[in-house]
Order: C-alpha cells, then structure tokens, then sequence
C-alpha cells in the first residue's frame, strides 16, 4: 500500500503540469519497486524554465539523449500555451540534467531563437516532442515537435472541427495559408471529388386544354384572344398554366417579326 500511495502523489505532481524527471531506477528506485524520491522541475526550479501562467509546461516530454557530452540524458519539455511573440505560438525548453535530477542548464526554443521556427499565433509549438536522433550526421540528436497537431490524435479529428466549427475554420484558415487544405496540414489524402452528373429533365409538355373542341380549327380560338377582350381575360384567368392562347390549343407559337418603325416629317414650304 505504500507504494500505491507514493505512486499517486507522482501522478498528482504530474497532473498539475510540472514535470517529474526520475534518474536511473537504481538510483532512485527501492528493489521492490517503491519510490524512494522524486525532484519536481517548475518555474521556481533553480536553472530551471521561465514559465508564465497557463503555459501548459509538460504538456509533451521527450528523452533526448545526452546532448551537452556529461554522461547525463537530456530531456525536451513542451509548453504550447507559451505566449513569446503572440498568443499560444508555443515553446519547447531543452533541459540539461544532473545525475542527481537536478537542472544544470536550460535553453528555450520559441519564436524569439536565432535560427529557430517561424511560428505565428496559435500554432502551438512543443503540443508534442519527438526525438529523432542525429539526422545531419553531427554528432548530437535532433528533435521533431510538433505545431497544433497532436499526434496522439486521429487527425481526421481535426478534419471534423474544420468542417463543423467556423470558429475553428477561420483560425485555421488565417493562421496557415501555406496549407492549400486542412488535409495537407495534418497528413491526411485530399478526398477524391466525384464527379457529379447533373441530370436535366425536361417538365412535361401541357396537353390541350379542355375548352377546346377538336372539331374547330385551333385558329378559331386564337383569333377570339386577340380580337374579343372579355375572351382574352376569361383565358388568361382560368388557365394561367399556359404560356400563350397558341400553347392551350396546340398551335405553335408564331415567330415575331422586327417591325421597324419609319417616322416621317412634313416639310414646310417657304414663300
């Protein structure tokens, strides 16, 4: 029981954010696997980070190795909510350790280091940290981070934010341009469009109105629409679904010819 209680007061000091750096098992550790100490590092640790309010510092922890050559491992601390150069750009703080899990030294990457990231606001820098070992062949492991993109998470999760939240859409939309779309920002395929046919389909045709008797030339009925006026409204109020008299009778529409209008004058003669 009591290694379930020393047990709960490390998680308790984890959860509140700090970072619980543990050395070698035999060091630290009794044989029967209890925890005999357990050094906190936090803003008040001496060589430790500068830290602000809701820095979120120990968000992301990564085992780099032994980067400064003294025998020592090394650690990376994220703290994404770290508000150098704008709000929640983020930062990593490169950790140099004692064998007795003390700080000797700590170097903070942010927005503000020579030769370091670019970050604008939001983009959440050190949300995860990776060691990656030593890519250029130099002799000293190097570090991936990661900006908003959580790699613990299914990055169709923030696919579905983008197309479900607006507020979502717009940061992301303003604060990485660079992306041509959500998908490239968080490695997933741009989904294939289909293509989508559109299918035009034609309304029925109108069949003779009922008014009209066979027996009669279908000329009849156009002739009384232009010529009697009662006749007219009668069939413009009662049978509005036909575009014209022609349309109700079955007779095609007649082609309008241009009619040019000729003003003439009259010349005055003078005397």
């Amino acid at each position: 029981m009591k290694f379930n209680v020393q047990l709960k007061i490390v998680l308790c000091i984890l959860s509140l954010l700090s970072i619980v750096f543990l050395v070698p098992s035999e060091v630290y550790a009794a044989a029967d696997g209890d925890v005999t100490s357990t050094v906190e590092i936090n803003d008040y640790t001496a060589n430790g980070p500068e830290l602000s309010d809701d820095d979120l510092f120990g968000s992301s922890i990564a085992n780099i190795g032994d980067l400064n050559g003294d025998g020592v491992n090394d650690i990376a601390v994220g703290a994404y909510y770290d508000d150098e150069g704008g709000p929640n750009r983020g930062a990593v703080h490169i950790m140099f350790m004692n064998t007795n899990g003390s700080v000797d030294s700590t170097v903070v990457i942010n927005d503000s280091t020579a030769n370091g990231p670019t970050l604008t606001d939001h983009d959440y820098f050190g949300r995860s940290v990776a060691s990656i070992g030593d890519l250029n062949g130099d002799g000293v492991n190097d570090i991936a981070i990661a900006a908003f993109v959580d790699q613990s998470k299914d990055p169709q999760h923030y696919i579905d934010r983008y197309f479900n939240e607006s507020k979502y859409k717009q940061w992301f939309d303003k604060n990485y341009p660079q992306y041509t779309s959500i998908y490239e920002a968080v490695g997933l395929e741009e989904p294939v469009k289909e293509n989508i046919v559109e299918i035009k389909t034609e309304l029925p045709k109108l069949t003779i109105a009922a008014f009209v008797d066979q027996s009669k030339e279908p000329q009849h009925y156009a002739d009384r629409y232009f010529n009697e006026s009662k006749y007219k409204q009668w069939f413009d109020k009662n049978y509005p679904q036909y575009t014209s008299i022609y349309e109700a009778v079955g007779l095609e529409e007649p082609v309008k010819e241009n009619i040019v209008e000729i003003k003439t004058g009259k010349y005055l003669s003078r005397r």
